[in-house]
Order: structure tokens, then sequence, then C-alpha cells
């Protein structure tokens, strides 16, 4: 089993394409994935996949198509990409402190130059 995370974007915002975490959970499931837990209402999905192919990928957004009426932004990393980002974190000592925050933001394709 691989575990992933899934970033699903523009949900749950002002009233625009709302899901309940419950019938996310179910969505994935549905797709084929395992151990599915939601993070709040963010949006924010970690599972665990059987396949190391992306199969599982392509199931999840068409369940997720079928739950949100529309295709969605989704940003799929593994477990160790996103600890991978984590240790990178560019900020040094400054991220240590409590008050600040590391946000990280997912591109869908290379940024131009």
């Amino acid at each position: 089993m691989q575990k992933h995370v899934a970033f699903l974007r523009a949900i749950n915002v002002a009233g625009h394409a709302r899901v309940t975490m419950s019938d996310l959970r179910d969505a994935f499931a549905a797709a084929g994935c395992k151990r599915v837990r939601t993070c709040i209402q963010s949006g924010n999905v970690v599972f665990e996949s059987p396949e190391k192919s992306t199969t599982h990928i392509k199931r999840v957004r068409v369940e997720l198509r079928g739950l949100l009426g529309a295709e969605r932004g989704v940003f799929f990393r593994t477990i160790r990409d996103v600890e991978r980002i984590m240790r990178g974190a560019p900020f040094g000592l400054v991220s240590s402190e409590p008050a600040v925050k590391l946000y990280v933001a997912f591109l869908s394709q290379q940024p131009g130059s």
C-alpha cells in the first residue's frame, strides 16, 4: 500500500462546491482507496492505494466528477512528496517560530518564464 494526499481546490468556499466530508470519503472509497481520512472541511484527503500506477487517480477523478458535478482541481502527492516538501522548507529558522506558518502552493503545470 502506498499512502497519498489529495488536495482539492475550491470546495466548501463561500458556499461553492459544497460537499460533506463523509461524501468525499465515500467517493474515494468507491474509487478503491483504503483508509480514507479527510482533514476538517479543507478538501484534503489522506488515503492508501494498493496500486503503484496512476489508475487510482483516474478513478478518483471520475468519482469526484460525479459527486461535484464538474471537474475540480485536485493535486495528488505521495506522503513521501509531502514529507520532502516539509523538510525542504526554505525559510530555515523562521519556520520554527510558533506564530509563523508555512504555506505551499501546487501548480498544475510548469510556470512560464
